[in-house]
């Protein structure tokens, strides 16, 4: 065959299957959408705070390259400032937990001691013994000793509640920032575990307390600790991250999306899906996470974008192979780039301005990358799509033989031998024409014909069966 003519019977070819793909996904009634769709709960981790990770995952797609990538623990991850910590922890110690402070917490236990115990009187010098009171030096002592350590403990609560609030209020606004620089919306769940870091500088304080005898001493030695031991503070690490989500595995199938056609509907939802999306395995470890790409094959979401009813129809594929994943996207981007009046790409980008619609009908188009779990997957989407991306790289296909066969009139037609074998087997003058041997029940419906088709008698004369139960 020429080659300009394989060309043509593969682009029908890719034409039909397109076609049955399109009505198994939505009978061609688009609003009984596709189940591609961006959750924004626990099956959807975003990866818009990991934007080296971001950046290697477009450069694959450019690059058609589906080699397995590698994770590892601390590879990629968002900090907070142990300095921009610090800062806030010494301005607290300066301010409402300075010395002051830490004294009125220990006379408190002082006073609270002297309360339970009438043998002991509160003091601005600690705790001393009662008038007439039968306590040794070493009983006093020991008083004053345990009310400083509740002290310093109350005193040490206080202070772990006040650096819980600014690692909040840190993080928040280190998001926020990042938001406002990136134009992004979500972001993953932290993986820092703010309950055992409070808890080890908690446990830290206690023994430090244990090892002064005077606020003062304490005091300093407290000021000391955050300024040698406070450091970075991992918030993200996408190692963790994955590593957490991977459980998801055997709910659905993982996907990475890739941005998001993002509208508001009536009822004031918001329904967002993606422009492009491609299979992942994760397969988590202890020290790295392997993320691989079981089929050569990136999904296109022109269902989806057709969904809008923009003045033209999208008609390009809806799947690609990575090898030609760039100069595919292209087609989207340009139909895309037409409906909004938008000159600058944007499919293949880490990053961009969110793009507005001029029409409340139309979604906005978002940057976002991340991990989707799909379930209850329609797999004859994927058998469709492997077929025409096979036929894009020009591997051979019974399907195109068959549509090549059917093209140059090589189907050899048994019309009149189906109708040869049907006379022979059913003569007009027999039973068997007119009695079904169908070994199934048949009801009483199914067994009268009424007014059927006239045999003949012995006779001559005309019989009709009414009924021939």
């Amino acid at each position: 065959m020429p080659t300009q003519d394989k060309k043509s019977v593969n682009k029908l070819s890719a034409s039909i299957l397109n076609y049955f793909a399109a009505f198994t996904e939505t009978k061609f009634n688009f609003r009984t959408l596709i189940n591609y769709r961006w959750t924004n709960n626990e099956l959807t981790l975003d990866l818009a705070i990991f934007q080296d990770f971001q950046d290697v995952l477009l450069q694959r797609i450019k690059a058609g390259d589906n080699t397995p990538l590698t994770v590892k623990i601390n590879e990629h991850i968002l900090s907070l400032s142990g300095d921009e910590l610090l800062l806030e922890i010494n301005e607290a110690l300066s301010d409402r937990f300075g010395l002051d402070y830490l004294k009125s917490c220990v006379n408190q236990e002082f006073t609270k001691r002297a309360e339970r115990n009438t043998a002991l009187v509160a003091t601005k010098k600690g705790l001393q013994p009662a008038k007439d009171a039968d306590l040794s030096k070493e009983e006093v002592k020991k008083h004053n000793e345990q009310a400083f350590h509740d002290g310093c403990r109350k005193y040490n609560l206080a202070l772990r509640k006040k650096i819980e609030l600014i690692l909040l209020e840190l993080q928040e606004k280190k998001i926020f920032r990042l938001k406002e620089e990136l134009g992004i919306e979500h972001v993953p769940s932290s993986t820092f575990n703010s309950a055992n870091y409070l808890k080890k500088h908690f446990d830290a304080l206690q023994a430090i307390a244990r090892d002064n005898r005077t606020e003062e001493e304490y005091y300093n030695s407290v000021k000391n600790y955050f300024k040698e031991d406070i450091e970075d503070i991992v918030l993200y690490d996408l190692f963790t991250s994955i590593q957490k989500y991977a459980r998801y595995n055997t709910v659905g199938t993982i996907y990475l999306f890739f941005h998001e056609l993002n509208r508001r509907t009536d009822n004031n939802t918001v329904e967002g899906y993606p422009i492009f999306f491609i299979e992942v395995t994760l397969v988590p470890g202890n020290k790295e996470v392997i993320v691989s790409f079981p089929r050569d094959l990136l999904l296109i979401n022109t269902p989806a974008v057709n969904y809008f009813k923009f003045p033209l129809v999208l008609t390009t594929s809806r799947s690609s192979t990575l090898k030609n994943a760039a100069s595919n996207l292209g087609g989207i981007e340009i139909f895309l780039q037409t409906q909004y009046g938008w000159n600058e790409p944007f499919v293949l980008e880490p990053h961009f301005r969110q793009i507005k619609a001029q029409k409340e009908i139309y979604p906005d188009i978002k940057c976002r990358i991340g991990f989707q779990v799909v379930r209850n997957e329609n797999k004859k989407l994927l058998d469709y799509s492997e077929i025409m991306t096979h036929l894009e790289s020009g591997g051979k296909s019974k399907f195109v033989d068959f549509i090549s066969d059917y093209i140059d009139g090589n189907v050899e037609n048994t019309q009149d031998t189906v109708d040869n074998e049907f006379k022979k087997r059913y003569p007009i003058k027999s039973a068997n024409r007119y009695i079904s041997d169908n070994p199934l029940n048949l009801n009483v419906s199914q067994k009268t014909y009424d007014c059927c088709d006239c045999l003949l008698g012995k006779s001559g004369k005309k019989i009709r069966y009414h009924n021939i139960s």
